[in-house]
């Protein structure tokens, strides 16, 4: 696919290099209110409850009028970017030194002050060591295996002849790590257990397997990250472009900072490219029953799928990676595609029906277009932190719209 000097996911195996394109570029608003770095990473923030505002007055009590709608979007907005940090807190959580009893059920157990219970699904192995054996607590996370590996491998290099006696037991740990990390790794990571498994035993024997360690966690990472515009298969395929574009990006972020080697570029590109193809499927699967549904919305029409326009909307987004400020071409590049979906919107009309895809706004109405925006931010920002690359970390709402509540 080629899109103004820019192609993506050929059918070889070499190397995709972006290059500029030639895309007009708008002002971009200057307001402050469009930076929401001061609401990110609050950690110290109380669980959200929406509970209170939405009681009806208390008949023995005095009348509590009901908040406002723009009071109760910014607590619902605020609640909603505390939530999105949490959950990147628990999965790019750091390792902890083993200080108390680990229940983990796959690693590393302290019996006491010098008794390791080596555990595995089914069964567990008891050995001796004293304190001077470095272990550490796995966060409850699928990047946790890399902490139970190290743990697994050290336990068996300071055990020497006794681990090699024992090799059954940490085969069995091994298999249970590399199950735990296959079920929770996430879509990119599943998608090649065979590689994933031999490359895990590979760096527990010290050897080199298909994928590294690096490769294994970026693949994780990828998968956890895959922030979209949560469009369903009824939106327009600029919307649906769009969505995938911005997967598309962090495959090639990680690409050009190292952490993904060929072999983990291969399977995470080929993956991607079927979610792209299945994707179309189903849009074309949803036109065809939308046509004959009785309780569907009336006066529309249904334009056929072209699957070339879901493409060029990837690379368009794809563009802002060639760009010398990336801010300001990803802004670019939704601005063009959301110029795109309102032409063909005002283009495609028969007989007065509009386009049933083109019934919704890109990205769809204010607050969902807010919301949406906070997500990309923030996924954003732990992503490019996580390969080193802040120069791509997109700061404010990367939409042409005011983002105050």
């Amino acid at each position: 696919m080629m899109i103004g000097g820019l192609s993506y996911f050929d059918a070889t195996n070499n190397v995709v290099r972006l290059a500029k394109t030639d895309i007009n570029l708008f002002d971009i608003m200057s307001d402050p209110a469009n930076d929401i770095s001061h609401l990110i990473k609050t950690p110290e923030r109380k669980e959200p409850t929406f509970t209170q505002a939405g009681l009806p007055p208390n008949p023995d009590g005095p009348f509590t009028p009901m908040p406002k709608l723009s009071e109760l979007f910014k607590t619902s907005r605020e609640d909603n970017i505390f939530q999105l940090n949490r959950e990147r807190g628990v999965f790019y959580a750091e390792s902890t030194p083993v200080q108390i009893i680990d229940k983990d059920p796959v690693g590393f157990n302290i019996v006491d002050n010098n008794m390791i219970l080596v555990s595995f699904p089914g069964g567990a192995h008891q050995f001796s060591a004293s304190w001077d054996l470095e272990l550490v607590n796995p966060p409850n996370s699928p990047l946790g295996f890399e902490a139970k590996l190290n743990n697994l491998k050290n336990l068996y290099e300071y055990l020497g002849e006794e681990a090699v006696e024992n090799r059954d037991v940490f085969e069995k740990a091994l298999g249970g790590i590399i199950d735990d990390f296959i079920a929770k790794g996430g879509i990119y990571v599943s998608a090649d257990k065979e590689g994933i498994a031999d490359s895990i035993r590979a760096i527990f024997n010290g050897e080199e397997g298909k994928y590294t360690l690096d490769d294994l966690k970026t693949m994780a990472v990828l998968s956890f990250e895959r922030t979209g515009l949560g469009v369903g298969d009824s939106g327009s395929e600029f919307q649906i472009g769009a969505s995938f574009g911005l997967e598309a990006l962090q495959i090639e972020m990680a690409r050009d900072a190292g952490k993904l080697s060929d072999a983990a570029y291969d399977t995470v590109k080929n993956v991607f490219n079927k979610q792209v193809e299945d994707f179309i499927k189903k849009m074309e699967q949803y036109q065809g029953k939308a046509k004959t549904d009785a309780f569907g919305p009336k006066n529309v029409s249904y334009s056929p799928i072209r699957p070339e326009l879901v493409y060029k909307s990837i690379d368009i987004m794809l563009g802002a990676l060639g760009k010398d400020d990336f801010n300001q071409g990803i802004r670019v590049a939704f601005k063009t595609l959301e110029d795109m979906h309102d032409a063909q919107r005002e283009s495609q009309l028969e007989n007065g029906k509009a386009d049933a895809r083109f019934l919704n706004q890109f990205a769809g109405n204010f607050e969902n277009r807010t919301k949406v925006g906070d997500s990309i931010q923030i996924s954003s920002q732990y992503f490019t932190e996580y390969i080193n690359r802040p120069e791509w970390t997109i700061n404010g709402n990367p939409f042409s719209v005011s983002i105050e509540a």
